[in-house]
């Protein structure tokens, strides 16, 4: 998760250094996108041609409400000018200010349409190498779709279908076809 606070440099006894501590330090963040047909993110995310997409709604967020005490789910602000947008979120009351610092992406990513869920991380889930935050959530509630990587071969499409079947879903998962309309249109036989 990019978090520009972090990384900017403090004044400390009249030095500017790097920040000690940043309330992102705290943060989890669990990054999904609006864009689950976008051929950029496919490329960057599923460079083996495997990956799958797990469609959801908002409102199944609701299922882990109680298994967090404080959180946020927004999109993303993208930003040109960090410092204008700091300032910005100087001006929002608490505890939204503080969560915002966790929203905060460049522009240069914007292809992405990023919605973040951001909690605060419980000492009980810290160790020495990762942050990280245990809920129970019940993946046949929460999912609403199962979309597969349109280069993804037959065999690992038959792969993910078996398997979420055995897992109780009764979703059927798709391989999305991003080129079927090329072809109809242009008359060209070979996929990428």
């Amino acid at each position: 998760m990019e978090a520009p606070l972090g990384k900017l440099p403090v004044t400390m006894n009249g030095e500017l250094g790097p920040a000690f501590w940043s309330i992102t330090d705290d943060m989890f963040g669990q990054c999904w996108s609006l864009n689950g047909n976008s051929e950029a993110m496919r490329r960057i995310y599923s460079p083996y041609k495997e990956k799958i997409l797990l469609q959801t709604s908002v409102k199944k967020f609701e299922l882990i409400k109680n298994q967090i005490k404080y959180g946020m789910l927004a999109p993303v602000t993208y930003y040109k000018n960090l410092l204008r947008e700091l300032k910005h979120i100087e001006t929002l009351s608490f505890p939204i200010n503080s969560y915002k610092y966790g929203f905060l992406k460049r522009n240069a990513f914007e292809h992405e349409k990023e919605v973040r869920i951001i909690t605060l991380i419980d000492n009980k889930y810290r160790s020495e190498n990762c942050n990280y935050i245990e809920i129970e959530l019940d993946p046949l509630k929460f999912i609403d779709g199962i979309i597969i990587d349109p280069r993804a071969s037959n065999q690992h499409v038959d792969l993910i279908k078996k398997y979420c079947k055995r897992a109780g879903f009764t979703i059927i998962p798709e391989k999305l076809d991003l080129y079927s309309d090329i072809y109809e249109k242009t008359g060209i036989f070979f996929k990428p």
